[in-house]
């Protein structure tokens, strides 16, 4: 990561450190360097840690580092960007050599605090108004269960499919309430991460694994490849499921007949890829996949979702400290790419010698992420 050099850094944290206006300072790649007061206490995406990219995501990123090198200054109106209707400056900065090493970038609300605040309460709210709906969902299917055993004992083959049928809708119903609470979360700057010092290697095969058995009744292969060698590192298991399970759910939809999960070590990353040979994605709506509420039409009714999926994955890996990437070409498949820093244990992290979650787990639990996730897609295991 690029650092300001000659005493830049000091200089904007000395000017608007204490102030009120929500400032930080951008790097060359518009990575967030640093954060006021201001900035860090807004719950919401200003401190994002893959910077501008999901601030600005309206914006033409090539156009705008070319304004900022050039030394110009930019100015977004109210209206211009879906960002909490406010005004943004960006203010070139460069070093004695005329460089240009970074921005500072305010965050102009007309409402003042009072704006931020609403903002804030709004989605508070909305993430409470959502929790509602996980535990009588999950009551519902607990209901399931033991009323499709007395079925099954009395043959009625007829209850059980209408039982199937009301099974995979209430999944569709909890997967999208955990989506939309997880994305309320991020955007408040309330979702943090639980993490754990564990083996990456085993914790992605018993996942695929798992989800395996899942594809294998769609008509998919899922293979996972690894290195001999072991990656240990931490990372929040549960929110790290769902970032993978989302991939996974768009290659099932979206492939061909094998999806193939790779984990590599890159230097101090590690690397896991996500390949499949299906329809693949075209230039268009790879320019969008992150968007939230982005959907591209499915020929699967069975797949449909609110287009959340990679928007919360981008999320989460970039609250991991790591980045996502995603090659496509129509007819040819899809490559997601997901790094995570490779972190040494602190006292702080808890220390997981034995992975619990293995792939009897996550089938056993009727609650897990990859219930969640893949049990409105298929029926066959749900009750």
């Amino acid at each position: 990561m690029d650092t300001p050099q000659d005493g830049i850094l000091q200089s904007v944290q000395q000017l608007y450190g204490h102030g009120e206006t929500p400032t930080l300072l951008i790097g060359k790649d518009l990575e967030v360097l640093w954060a006021n007061d201001a900035a860090s206490k807004h719950p919401s995406i200003l401190t994002q840690y893959d910077g501008l990219h999901s601030m600005l995501a309206d914006v033409d990123f090539n156009k705008l580092k070319q304004a900022l090198f050039s030394g110009k200054e930019i100015f977004f109106s109210e209206g211009e960007l879906s960002f909490l209707q406010a005004k943004v400056e960006l203010i070139p900065l460069k070093n004695k050599e005329e460089n240009f090493v970074g921005a500072v970038m305010r965050i102009l609300f007309d409402n003042g605090p009072v704006s931020v605040k609403n903002t804030y309460e709004a989605q508070r709210h909305l993430s409470a108004f959502i929790s509602q709906f996980r535990s009588p969902i999950s009551s519902i299917y607990t209901v399931l269960i033991p009323l499709a055993k007395r079925m099954r004992e009395q043959g009625d083959n007829t209850g059980l499919k209408y039982l199937n049928s009301i099974s995979q809708n209430s999944y569709k119903i909890l997967r999208t309430t955990v989506q939309m609470s997880e994305l309320a979360r991020y955007q408040t700057g309330t979702n943090r991460l639980d993490k754990e010092y564990t083996n990456l290697s085993d914790f992605l095969k018993e996942l695929c694994d798992a989800v395996s058995i899942f594809a294998m009744s769609l008509g998919i292969m899922i293979r996972f490849e690894r290195q001999d060698e072991e990656i240990l590192t931490c990372f929040d298991r549960d929110k790290l499921s769902y970032a993978i399970l989302n991939v996974l759910l768009n290659s099932c939809e979206y492939g061909g007949k094998n999806v193939t999960v790779r984990l590599k070590r890159n230097g101090e990353f590690a690397a896991i890829y996500v390949i499949d040979d299906g329809e693949g994605i075209s230039q268009e709506v790879l320019g969008r996949i992150f968007e939230p509420y982005y959907s591209k039409d499915s020929k699967h009714e069975m797949f449909y979702s609110l287009g959340l999926g990679l928007t919360l994955t981008r999320y989460t890996i970039s609250a991991h400290g790591g980045t996502i990437t995603v090659e496509s070409k129509l007819s040819k498949g899809t490559t997601v790419v997901m790094t995570l820093p490779i972190c040494q244990c602190t006292q702080e992290d808890k220390h997981t010698d034995y992975l619990y979650q293995t792939m009897d787990h996550y089938m056993s639990d009727k609650f897990s992420p990859v219930h969640i996730m893949f049990g409105a897609v298929t029926g066959i295991f749900h009750i």
